[in-house]
């Protein structure tokens, strides 16, 4: 393309028929387009990049950002939402909050790194041995790992360092009248990622 451009820049034109001033200004644009095209593959559609799109006819590449409202829900009546989170390098922690949102129980530790699942599977258990110790009989549990959920409702067996953990939790969700277990977004579930 550099080469092109300093033909058309410097009026150089081979004598042959498939090179002239045309062709190699064709050839410019159509280079420019496909990196301009490029350039824009997933962004977002704004006022300046559909402009951009418009003038080099690439505005399909462009995409519309769609805005996810966060946030968690509230127990229901007689419930305690237990909010957990789990690090990478060995943290996990845990929130209780009542019907009303209140703040009634938090926990955090710390053990050797193994995994992030094995540190979300500590907070789980450790929640649960709070909330029973504490006679809280319905839970309802907030997490950011659809793979976590999926093992402590077994729908997936869990990898053989987190086997024993995930056995101490079906012992302890036996002892609860209620147990439920939902996905929330990182977003929603901020708190417990500073308490971790």
């Amino acid at each position: 393309m550099a080469s092109f451009i300093w033909m058309e820049m410097n009026l150089k034109h081979f004598d042959n028929k498939l090179v002239t001033p045309k062709s190699t200004l064709s050839v410019i644009i159509s280079e420019l387009s496909i990196r301009i095209n490029h350039a824009l593959n997933g962004k977002e559609d704004n006022t300046v990049n559909k402009q951009i799109g418009l003038a080099w006819k690439t505005v399909d590449r462009l995409v519309v950002k769609t805005v996810l409202r966060c946030k968690w829900k509230l127990p229901l009546a007689r419930e305690f939402l237990l909010s957990i989170d789990g690090t990478a390098d060995g943290c996990y922690g845990g929130m209780f909050r009542d019907v009303e949102g209140t703040f009634v129980l938090g926990f955090a530790g710390k053990e050797a790194a193994v995994s992030m699942l094995q540190h979300l599977l500590r907070a789980l258990e450790r929640g649960l041995t709070h909330g029973i110790s504490n006679r809280f009989v319905d839970f309802s549990v907030s997490t950011i790992s659809d793979m976590f959920i999926d093992i402590v409702l077994m729908r997936k067996v869990p990898p053989w360092n987190c086997i024993a953990i995930n056995n101490d939790i079906q012992e302890k969700i036996k002892m609860v009248q209620n147990f439920k277990i939902e996905f929330v977004y990182k977003e929603a579930n901020a708190t417990i990622g500073l308490l971790a």
